[in-house]
């Protein structure tokens, strides 16, 4: 099982900055995990040159594009200052009858393997990030007292 260590310090922190500011910073780090994943999906997604639902219905992929092209990153926000990241086949529809299959086919797995082979590292990323754009933004934030209180220091000194 994956494990994030230090996420209630983390936590601590960020709900200790401005709103909008922990939500960026959540955002981003979210941002960069879920990007891992999608990297692997896409190098996961099945590729041809048109999909066959049924023998009636063919997609051509002039009209939506090949699976890989389509697969994407989405912020979703929720009440609370809650951030999400969706991965997710975008205009390609048919991406989840190949990830579970149908009652006339049978399903070919290509996200949930890759969320499956890369979730610890996404978690890795998604903690190192926070760390980083947290630091970042505390001084960021403390921009003119951080300068204040080393000019006090050296009169103290």
């Amino acid at each position: 099982m994956a494990q994030l260590t230090g996420a209630r310090e983390l936590e601590k922190v960020l709900r200790q900055m401005p709103r909008k500011v922990g939500v960026s910073v959540l955002q981003s780090a979210l941002r960069q995990g879920a990007n891992i994943v999608k990297k692997e999906a896409i190098a996961r997604a099945p590729m041809a040159d048109k999909v066959y639902l049924s023998p009636k219905v063919v997609f051509k992929k002039k009209k939506y594009g090949h699976l890989k092209d389509n697969i994407k990153v989405t912020a979703t926000r929720h009440r609370g200052g809650a951030a999400q990241m969706t991965i997710h086949n975008g205009k390609a529809f048919w991406g989840m009858f190949l990830e579970f299959g149908t009652s006339k086919m049978s399903a070919r797995p290509w996200l949930t393997p890759a969320f499956e082979t890369t979730h610890q590292q996404a978690l890795d990323k998604i903690g190192d990030a926070l760390g980083k754009q947290i630091e970042k933004a505390a001084s960021i934030l403390a921009g003119p007292y951080v300068k204040m209180s080393k000019a006090f220091k050296r009169k103290l000194a």
